[in-house]
Protein backbone atom coordinates (compact mmCIF):
# COMPACT_ATOMS: atom_id res chain seq x y z
CA UNK A 1 0.00 0.00 0.00
CA UNK A 2 2.81 2.23 1.14
CA UNK A 3 4.29 2.09 -2.86
CA UNK A 4 1.01 2.76 -4.29
CA UNK A 5 0.77 5.87 -2.50
CA UNK A 6 3.62 7.01 -3.68
CA UNK A 7 6.14 6.46 -0.33
CA UNK A 8 9.22 6.54 -2.69
CA UNK A 9 8.21 10.40 -3.84
CA UNK A 10 7.02 11.60 -0.65
CA UNK A 11 7.68 14.14 1.82
CA UNK A 12 5.75 13.10 4.51
CA UNK A 13 3.40 10.33 6.28
CA UNK A 14 0.44 10.37 8.65
CA UNK A 15 0.11 6.78 10.30
CA UNK A 16 -3.38 6.81 12.22
CA UNK A 17 -3.94 3.29 12.21
CA UNK A 18 -6.06 2.15 15.90
CA UNK A 19 -3.12 -0.44 17.15
CA UNK A 20 0.43 1.50 18.22
CA UNK A 21 2.21 -2.07 16.71
CA UNK A 22 0.49 -1.25 13.63
CA UNK A 23 0.99 2.58 13.41
CA UNK A 24 5.17 0.94 14.70
CA UNK A 25 5.27 -1.15 11.34
CA UNK A 26 3.76 1.52 8.89
CA UNK A 27 6.07 3.74 10.18
CA UNK A 28 9.26 1.30 10.18
CA UNK A 29 8.21 0.04 6.35
CA UNK A 30 7.94 3.94 5.22
CA UNK A 31 11.44 5.13 7.15
CA UNK A 32 13.09 2.00 5.19
CA UNK A 33 11.71 2.63 2.06
CA UNK A 34 12.18 6.24 2.01
CA UNK A 35 14.67 7.63 5.01
CA UNK A 36 14.14 11.29 4.05
CA UNK A 37 9.98 10.95 4.54
CA UNK A 38 8.76 12.50 7.59
CA UNK A 39 6.32 10.69 9.75
CA UNK A 40 3.82 11.72 12.07
CA UNK A 41 2.35 8.74 13.94
CA UNK A 42 -0.75 8.33 16.16
CA UNK A 43 0.00 6.72 19.76
CA UNK A 44 -2.74 5.64 21.91
CA UNK A 45 -0.39 4.10 24.84
CA UNK A 46 2.59 6.09 26.39
CA UNK A 47 4.80 3.50 26.32
CA UNK A 48 4.75 3.15 22.27
CA UNK A 49 6.37 6.52 21.71
CA UNK A 50 9.62 5.41 22.44
CA UNK A 51 9.20 2.65 20.07
CA UNK A 52 7.63 4.79 17.29
CA UNK A 53 10.74 7.13 17.93
CA UNK A 54 12.97 3.89 16.99
CA UNK A 55 11.09 3.44 13.88
CA UNK A 56 11.85 6.47 12.84
CA UNK A 57 8.72 8.71 13.27
CA UNK A 58 9.41 12.21 13.80
CA UNK A 59 6.25 13.38 15.80
CA UNK A 60 4.11 11.09 17.70
CA UNK A 61 0.24 12.37 18.91
CA UNK A 62 -1.36 11.29 21.39
CA UNK A 63 -5.30 12.31 20.52
CA UNK A 64 -6.42 11.22 23.84
CA UNK A 65 -4.25 13.42 25.56
CA UNK A 66 -4.71 16.40 22.84
CA UNK A 67 -8.64 15.70 23.71
CA UNK A 68 -8.03 16.35 27.51
CA UNK A 69 -5.62 19.45 27.07
CA UNK A 70 -8.81 20.74 25.19
CA UNK A 71 -10.94 20.08 27.30
CA UNK A 72 -9.22 21.15 30.29
CA UNK A 73 -8.81 24.67 28.28
CA UNK A 74 -11.85 24.88 27.08
CA UNK A 75 -13.11 25.41 31.20
CA UNK A 76 -10.84 27.50 32.08
CA UNK A 77 -9.84 29.14 29.03
CA UNK A 78 -12.63 29.57 26.94
CA UNK A 79 -12.06 33.06 25.62
CA UNK A 80 -8.68 31.59 24.26
CA UNK A 81 -10.15 28.53 23.03
CA UNK A 82 -12.68 30.33 21.17
CA UNK A 83 -10.16 32.30 19.66
CA UNK A 84 -8.05 29.20 18.58
CA UNK A 85 -10.77 27.53 17.18
CA UNK A 86 -11.81 30.30 14.84
CA UNK A 87 -8.09 30.78 13.98
CA UNK A 88 -8.29 26.93 12.98
CA UNK A 89 -11.39 25.80 11.41
CA UNK A 90 -12.96 29.18 10.78
CA UNK A 91 -13.03 29.60 7.29
CA UNK A 92 -14.81 33.52 7.61
CA UNK A 93 -12.33 34.52 9.83
CA UNK A 94 -9.45 34.05 7.22
CA UNK A 95 -7.09 34.38 10.06
CA UNK A 96 -4.25 31.80 9.62
CA UNK A 97 -1.16 31.18 11.90
CA UNK A 98 1.90 29.98 9.46
CA UNK A 99 5.67 28.79 9.47
CA UNK A 100 7.86 31.33 7.40
CA UNK A 101 11.19 30.32 6.55
CA UNK A 102 13.40 33.09 5.25
CA UNK A 103 15.89 32.33 2.44
CA UNK A 104 18.91 33.86 1.91
CA UNK A 105 17.85 35.93 -1.18
CA UNK A 106 14.99 37.70 1.41
CA UNK A 107 14.40 41.15 1.81
CA UNK A 108 13.70 40.58 5.64
CA UNK A 109 17.51 38.93 5.90
CA UNK A 110 19.81 41.08 8.12
CA UNK A 111 16.45 43.82 9.02
CA UNK A 112 15.34 44.16 12.62
CA UNK A 113 11.54 43.19 13.30
CA UNK A 114 10.91 46.44 13.56
CA UNK A 115 12.09 47.57 10.50
CA UNK A 116 10.45 44.55 8.92
CA UNK A 117 7.57 45.79 7.74
CA UNK A 118 5.86 43.01 8.77
CA UNK A 119 3.51 44.52 10.84
CA UNK A 120 2.43 47.19 8.68
CA UNK A 121 2.76 45.84 5.22
CA UNK A 122 1.27 42.30 5.75
CA UNK A 123 -0.92 43.37 8.92
CA UNK A 124 0.68 40.44 10.75
CA UNK A 125 2.21 39.67 14.14
CA UNK A 126 5.51 37.27 14.23
CA UNK A 127 4.70 35.81 17.61
CA UNK A 128 7.89 33.44 17.64
CA UNK A 129 11.21 32.59 15.75
CA UNK A 130 12.68 29.01 15.62
CA UNK A 131 16.53 29.88 15.41
CA UNK A 132 17.96 26.84 15.00
CA UNK A 133 16.99 24.47 17.76
CA UNK A 134 16.12 27.68 19.70
CA UNK A 135 12.60 28.82 19.68
CA UNK A 136 12.50 32.82 20.46
CA UNK A 137 9.00 33.30 21.36
CA UNK A 138 7.38 37.20 21.78
CA UNK A 139 10.60 38.29 19.52
CA UNK A 140 11.35 41.60 20.67
CA UNK A 141 11.40 45.19 17.88
CA UNK A 142 15.35 44.91 17.81
CA UNK A 143 15.56 41.01 17.04
CA UNK A 144 17.22 41.30 13.59
CA UNK A 145 16.18 38.49 11.08
CA UNK A 146 18.48 35.92 9.89
CA UNK A 147 18.60 33.47 7.00
CA UNK A 148 17.42 30.47 7.88
CA UNK A 149 14.85 31.46 10.39
CA UNK A 150 11.62 30.04 10.64
CA UNK A 151 9.17 32.82 11.63
CA UNK A 152 5.83 31.73 13.46
CA UNK A 153 3.23 34.40 12.10
CA UNK A 154 -0.57 35.40 13.02
CA UNK A 155 -2.16 37.05 10.10
CA UNK A 156 -4.73 37.35 7.04
CA UNK A 157 -4.64 34.46 4.58
CA UNK A 158 -4.47 36.53 1.66
CA UNK A 159 -1.49 38.59 3.52
CA UNK A 160 0.33 35.73 4.53
CA UNK A 161 0.67 34.29 1.15
CA UNK A 162 2.48 37.78 0.37
CA UNK A 163 4.92 37.59 2.99
CA UNK A 164 5.78 33.93 2.31
CA UNK A 165 6.68 35.26 -0.82
CA UNK A 166 8.71 38.28 0.43
CA UNK A 167 10.46 35.92 2.74
CA UNK A 168 11.97 33.36 0.00
CA UNK A 169 12.92 36.67 -1.73
CA UNK A 170 10.52 36.89 -4.43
Amino acid sequence: MLLAAGVKRARGIITTLSHDADNVYVTLTAKSLNPRVSVVSRAERPEAEEKLRRAGADNVIFPSVMGGRQMVSAVTKPVIMDFVENVFYNKELHLDIAEIAVSPGSALAGVKLAASGIKEKFDSIVVAVKRGNELITTPNADLVISAGDIMIVLGHRAALGELVATAKGG
